[in-house]
């Protein structure tokens, strides 16, 4: 559920100020009419002692207690009221810094991949290679185009989800065949993807595109921060109805605080190990919403300096 912007508790808190001024009026005109009408019968008791009624002043108290009380309330809720008021704008402005990191982050991540198509291609272009040097800038180029279009594809899910227009058509899909697929995307890291656990013919209730876009967050986010030559590993499982797939790394592991965090949208890790670290913080979102609408859960678990482990909790039928 979205979080109500500061606009909506201003409008709120505008229209009770007014309706609060509005009853002390009413309030203050008919006090006011009360005192004058007990003046006119002390002074008339005064002209006329046998004529007229002893005067009370027990309503006009009691009107003064109310008057009181309710400016209390009043000045109770207008304080909570400021509060609310402040978080949200606070909440506002926080968002506001996530959203203009997240695009000079994009800017940064979208650049890189043009820049490397470009040069290999000019590279093709302008000088005279030999075959097999011209197929690994092509292969290069290739590579660079494929980041480009999961960076897109990213920004594209994200926002669709924000907007709750994202539809999956969730089906029985052989994981194990899909696994063996994602990872063979990843050929610059494929020595270092462990599938060797991986057990074969596992079917989950899945849309094929969504989980592919898991995994590849995954891995990815995995590869990022993995220690140099030490494998990730994949391992699948089967329990009471549900398949779990295990994505385990070397890396350098996140603290408790932040594993609180880690799927919210834009949030990034901040340390000196990451900080020259690409990305944009949607990774990790886009896993946590598509695995919650294919109907399952993901779980993380992580030490410092030895390394974390994602699980992808999926259902294997409709039941």
């Amino acid at each position: 559920m979205k979080s109500v912007n500061s606009s909506f508790w201003l409008y709120v808190l505008g229209v009770y100020i007014l309706l609060q001024f509005l009853w002390w009026a009413w309030m203050l005109i008919d006090l006011n009419q009360q005192v004058h009408i007990l003046e006119v019968n002390f002074y008339s008791q005064i002209e006329n002692p046998t004529s007229a009624q002893a005067p009370t002043d027990d309503f006009v108290q009691r009107k003064i207690a109310m008057i009181i009380g309710e400016g209390s309330v009043f000045i109770l809720l207008l304080a909570l009221g400021f509060i609310q008021v402040k978080r949200a704008l606070k909440k506002e402005l926080e968002a506001a810094k996530k959203q203009r990191n997240f695009l000079l982050s994009v800017t940064h991540e979208l650049n890189s991949p043009i820049a490397g198509v470009q040069l290999n291609l000019e590279t093709i272009l302008n000088r005279k290679l030999d075959t097999e040097t011209r197929n690994q800038l092509l292969k290069n180029a290739l590579q660079q185009n494929s980041r480009l279009k999961n960076l897109v594809e990213n920004i594209l899910t994200s926002t669709r989800l924000e907007e709750n227009v994202l539809q999956l058509n969730l089906q029985p899909n052989n994981i194990s065949e899909l696994l063996q697929n994602i990872t063979g995307d990843f050929k610059s890291a494929s020595e270092a993807i462990d599938i060797s656990n991986v057990q074969p013919e596992i079917c989950a209730l899945i849309d094929p595109l969504a989980f592919e876009s898991v995994i590849k967050n995954i891995l990815e986010n995995a590869i990022k921060y993995n220690q140099k030559n030490s494998p990730i590993i994949i391992t699948t499982k089967t329990e009471k109805g549900a398949v779990f797939i295990d994505i385990k790394d070397q890396g350098i592991g996140i603290t408790n605080e932040e594993q609180q965090k880690v799927f919210a949208r834009f949030f990034r890790i901040q340390n000196e190990e990451t900080r020259t670290t690409k990305g944009t913080g949607l990774g990790l979102y886009i896993v946590k919403q598509l695995t919650e609408l294919m109907g399952g859960e993901v779980f993380l678990s992580s030490k410092i300096n030895e390394g974390s482990t994602f699980t992808i909790k999926l259902k294997t039928d409709d039941k």
